[in-house]
């Protein structure tokens, strides 16, 4: 993610899904914390005859995030403008970056840095594109990357493809990058959170006695890759700590333009991931409502059935996907605002 707070469209990726899902459409939208009425929460909305009531908060995964994130953020933009389009094959690939990567000083050597980064990439892709099919299907997932280390860097950086048939978010032939998840990520990560739901929980908890359907929309920064499984790791012991829980909780991942935005269910009532939720690492997404296509491999159509097969993700806790332009600010720019608002 290269900008640092998106709480209007993340709010809206996260009302667009719920539309999705109930078949209901949102009304009498409204910004108690600009208009001064109720416990003073981002946003509510009406959904179908359901009210809501949302918060948003940045989710820093570490420490020293910002910091690491303008590092992040210059190898993303060098190598976004210059990688390939398509790489090889019709499926995505996804550069993990080490979260301790560091450049060299100076505007030629840094250069250097990256021009050889982006040789690593484009060599290594087709590398893995060449040998996709010596790779065993039951540890695809597990074994379909390359590690290495590009002159001038001395972290090793991880290049990943994705089976052949997976229908993901991502145009085919797209590079995506994160993060990897240090060895003590797990820590910080608990931490982090722990402070965002001391901070919102009790806000959202206000409006729950009002009789609004409460949700925490996490705003993803910069999350390492595997970040889902230590999420799920953590959240146990958090809920254990209070009983002022919201009602659903989401994760909003935003990315640049050429990558959809990611929306995950972690809560809803009294499940939570990894107890209910997010799919395998063997499973797949699709986009809400649709169906493998009939073009697709066999052995992926046999491994993956449509929506609703025991091997997939029920509806409510499907993940969505938008693209940013689809998402509308919903915390700015609201000129139709009713000054008169009665609290149930």
């Amino acid at each position: 993610m290269l900008v640092e707070k998106n709480e209007g469209k993340a709010c809206d990726a996260v009302v667009k899904r719920i539309e999705v899902c109930s078949g209901d459409t949102r009304s009498n939208l409204w910004l108690p914390e600009v208009e001064l009425v109720g416990p003073p929460v981002d946003l509510r909305v009406t959904v179908g005859k359901q009210d809501y009531a949302i918060e948003h908060t940045l989710l820093q995964p570490y420490p020293d995030r910002i910091s690491d994130g303008a590092i992040f953020n210059e190898i993303h933009q060098f190598i976004r403008g210059r990688v390939p389009n398509p790489l090889p094959g019709p499926v995505h690939y996804q550069l993990c970056v080490p979260i301790e990567a560091s450049l060299p000083r100076g505007r030629k050597n840094r250069e250097q840095a990256l021009e050889s980064l982006l040789e690593w990439i484009v060599s290594t892709a087709q590398k893995l594109h060449e040998r996709r099919r010596e790779v065993p299907l039951s540890t695809i997932v597990v074994n379909n990357f390359i590690k290495g280390k590009p002159e001038y860097f001395d972290q090793n950086f991880e290049l990943f493809r994705w089976p052949d048939g997976l229908q993901t978010p991502y145009t085919p032939g797209a590079l995506s990058m994160a993060f990897c998840a240090p060895e003590d990520f797990k820590q910080p990560l608990k931490h982090s959170m722990s402070k965002a739901f001391a901070k919102k929980f009790p806000k959202l908890h206000e409006c729950k006695k009002l009789g609004a359907r409460t949700i925490l929309v996490l705003e993803g920064l910069d999350l390492p890759v595997g970040h889902h499984k230590y999420i799920g790791k953590v959240l146990p012991d958090l809920f254990a700590q209070r009983a002022d829980r919201p009602d659903e909780i989401y994760l909003v991942e935003p990315n640049d333009g050429s990558i959809r935005w990611w929306v995950w269910p972690l809560k809803r009532d009294e499940d939570h991931w990894p107890v209910a939720g997010l799919p395998t690492s063997s499973g797949s997404f699709f986009s809400l409502g649709e169906r493998p296509s009939e073009e697709m491999s066999e052995w992926y159509r046999q491994l993956n059935g449509p929506l609703g097969v025991s091997q997939h993700i029920p509806l409510e806790w499907h993940p969505a996907f938008f693209e940013e332009e689809e998402l509308s600010d919903l915390t700015r720019g609201k000129d139709e605002r009713s000054p008169d608002r009665s609290m149930r």
